[in-house]
């Protein structure tokens, strides 16, 4: 008996699956099965896709993580300046006034803004604060050099992801997300596939039961993995 494989597998969970699917049925030799041939044709079609479309995802992820380490990066330097503004020092409380001019021309935060905006905004920031007379005041005070290193670094980081992005959003153009395509992967898994190797198990076992007892247990270890992280969070 094959269980069908559960919907709520997740993309990952479903292309893992759908690999081990394809390995297995490489092993044999089924030549002589057109429609067997046919079916799998489809699926191997179907995982290309669905490896491209989580690699749009994963490109996609990152690029928010990197914006995220920005953003909190902009916001560190933000409020230690406005902190240092009430510095007993006044050195340090006219160094805090001179960044503070400059920071204040640019708002703060990027919310709302395309990536490529945010981008360019935080470009603008960091040319101004690199210019000699800001680099002296940043200097002077208490713990923002090491600040604005980080942002610099994190800005570079965020270029590269976006970078990465784009290059994912080029080779998929209008393709489908990795959403949509899983449940194509599992239509034609639990619809053609399985129905397929329940019917042919009877007519010739000896012939398919290795490939259906395979199939069966990667579904199965799936299955259990599924339900059990579906208990934990009810």
């Amino acid at each position: 008996m094959i269980n069908r494989l559960l919907s709520k597998s997740r993309v990952a969970e479903v292309a893992a699956v759908t690999m081990q699917l394809i390995d297995v049925y490489k092993k044999g030799d089924w030549s002589t099965d057109d429609h067997l041939i046919g079916i799998y044709t489809i699926l191997e079609q179907q995982f290309t896709e669905l490896k491209r479309a989580i690699r749009h995802t994963t490109a996609e992820f990152n690029l928010e993580d990197a914006d995220e380490l920005r953003d909190d990066k902009t916001y560190a330097v933000y409020h230690l300046a406005q902190g240092l503004l009430h510095y007993p020092e006044p050195k340090v409380k006219a160094a805090a006034q001179a960044v503070n001019l400059v920071l204040n021309k640019y708002g703060f935060g990027n919310e709302g803004n395309t990536f490529p905006k945010e981008f360019s905004h935080t470009a603008s920031l960091m040319n101004d604060l690199e210019t000699p007379s800001l680099i002296y005041n940043i200097k002077a005070l208490p713990g923002m050099p090491v600040l604005v290193h980080e942002l610099e670094k994190a800005q570079q980081a965020f270029e590269h992801a976006h970078e990465a992005y784009q290059k994912e959003i080029a080779k998929e153009g209008s393709r489908n997300n990795a959403v949509q395509i899983k449940k194509q992967v599992l239509n034609t898994i639990n619809k053609k596939l399985l129905v397929y190797l329940r019917a042919m198990v009877q007519v010739n076992e000896s012939r398919y039961a290795g490939l259906v007892g395979t199939v069966a247990q990667f579904i199965e270890v799936n299955n259990k993995s599924v339900k059990q992280r579906c208990a934990e969070k009810a």
